[in-house]
């Protein structure tokens, strides 16, 4: 009885769904565009004169205006009609970086063309046009968006309008697209400094695939590297400054603490940026295999490698919703040596200091062992 139920209300929840889609985004919309509007008008003015005078050419001029406006109109609803859009969005989403939607348009008509198409959305970068799509025939464009801020959004729905053929009235159709996306932080090119181990804070190792002593690659120096990781041997060779990447040390593992918590609306600004910060860490630590966890003000996301785990921790921070000062100060004190598990400890918040990003990419709390200490004002480095 309970799944006959169950299934009944997700057919219900369906058909209820399509309603207020089609409410929403109806088939078909029609209205004259500028030229149209100003042909009408024109069309007016010509049958007032032709009536007023009587002269036969006025209103043999009047039909013909009038027949254009019919042939408009009809010519532009059959070109829309049996006309079929599926949309395909990508499952990985960043803020400020445009992805590619592929919309596959068929034509199911049996013998006439749809032609003159223009797509767009309110997230496009542009506008996709299709000049000509023959009866019984399917193609695939690309159109790019772009979300402005992480977490949850609306898929907008795709406007699909066309000005066929004289371009007096333009005819728009809406394709609905998913409920909803998860949007990830966004992620910047970034070239984390890891801490020696001895060194503490002195001396730093850029773009490390390890720090450990074998050679993994020689590659192209990228500029806000250390100049320890040039080989100039290989730059004497190539005629360009090569850089060495050694392979990672099976014990380097990261901890990443990313406090939410605002005490005024001036520091959402901060933490949205400490946050796009955290996102582009983990990008880093995800495609150098480096184990790595989230310790954050709505939950954590355990040591771990792989897919899974960088679709979790960038699903975390895209959820993360920025809290009162007081659930701030309750993670912060909840911070211990037994969370940060022999690892290096990265701090995030409103309150740190981040002012080249490229170069001085978070702010490390300590070096070798230590781990942050919990204060009734949160973590001292």
């Amino acid at each position: 009885m309970s799944t006959e139920s169950s299934g009944s209300w997700q057919r219900w929840s369906r058909v209820v769904r399509a309603v207020v889609l089609r409410l929403r985004y109806p088939r078909n919309r029609v209205r004259p565009t500028t030229l149209g509007i100003y042909f009408i008008i024109m069309s007016l003015v010509v049958g007032m004169a032709a009536v007023n005078t009587g002269n036969n050419v006025l209103f043999l001029v009047f039909s013909l205006m009038l027949s254009a406006l019919v042939i408009s109109g009809i010519s532009s609803r059959a070109a829309m009609r049996r006309l079929s859009m599926a949309r395909r969005i990508p499952e990985t989403i960043y803020a400020g970086t445009p992805f590619s939607e592929a919309l596959s348009i068929t034509n199911g008509k049996r013998l006439f063309p749809t032609v003159s198409l223009r797509l767009s959305s309110p997230i496009a970068t542009g506008t996709v046009f299709l000049p000509h799509l023959p009866p019984r025939t399917t193609r695939t464009l690309v159109l790019e968006h772009q979300y402005s801020k992480r977490g949850v959004a609306e898929v907008p729905a795709v406007e699909c309008r066309s000005h066929y053929p004289f371009g007096l009235f333009e005819r728009k159709r809406m394709e609905p697209g998913k409920e909803s996306v998860v949007v990830f932080p966004r992620i910047e090119r970034i070239v984390p400094f890891f801490p020696e181990r001895e060194g503490g804070h002195g001396d730093f190792m850029a773009r490390l695939k390890g720090e450990g002593e074998d050679l993994y690659q020689i590659r192209e120096y990228v500029p806000g590297e250390s100049a320890r990781a040039i080989d100039w041997k290989a730059s004497s060779r190539v005629a360009r400054i090569m850089a060495r990447d050694f392979h990672r040390n099976a014990n380097l593992r990261v901890t990443l603490i990313v406090d939410a918590s605002s005490t005024s609306p001036a520091d959402h600004d901060a933490i949205e940026t400490q946050i796009s910060l955290a996102a582009s860490i983990i990008d880093f630590l995800y495609h150098s295999h480096i184990s790595y966890q989230l310790l954050s003000t709505s939950g954590d996301v355990a040591f771990g490698l792989g897919p899974l785990q960088y679709r979790e921790a960038l699903s975390h921070l895209a959820l993360l919703p920025v809290s009162d000062p007081e659930s701030g100060g309750a993670f912060r004190k909840s911070l211990s040596a037994s969370r940060i598990h022999d690892s290096i400890p990265l701090f995030f918040s409103a309150r740190a200091t981040v002012r080249d990003l490229p170069v001085k990419a978070y702010r490390v709390l300590a070096a070798e062992k230590s781990t942050p200490v919990a204060t009734s004002d949160g973590v001292e480095a």
